[in-house]
């Protein structure tokens, strides 16, 4: 689904969010070496991390902004898991394109009706 805060809060969530993950990476990385620093790194990647939920809550308090989503049930999952399986091991199984397309049309199919 599509809707315009979706792209707007895209836009400034990932970015910010990879600003995050940088600052968290810095502390690991450099923290290490004198206390102050460690310090100071720990501070910006915690200052930055309450600033990314504030923003989420944010955005997700806009009406029309988000939708929940019902879990997936056992069924659905195990289908999802079989065709990343068989996806993956299709050369090990050396199934034929012709055999590999049924096999996963079968799949999604299944999916479809939900007729297990």
């Amino acid at each position: 689904l599509w809707n315009p805060i979706v792209v707007i809060t895209n836009l400034v969530a990932v970015p910010y969010f990879a600003l995050v993950l940088f600052s968290g990476l810095a502390f690991l990385l450099l923290g290490a070496f004198h206390p102050v620093l460690s310090e100071c790194l720990a501070l910006a990647a915690w200052f930055l991390t309450k600033g990314f939920i504030l923003l989420s809550h944010l955005f997700s308090s806009i009406p029309y902004g988000h939708f929940k989503a019902r879990p997936p049930d056992r069924w659905e999952w195990t289908l999802y898991m079989g065709m990343i399986f068989l996806c993956l091991l299709k050369d090990y199984f050396k199934l034929k394109v012709n055999n590999f397309v049924m096999i996963l049309l079968l799949i999604l199919n299944l999916a479809v009706w939900k007729g297990i």
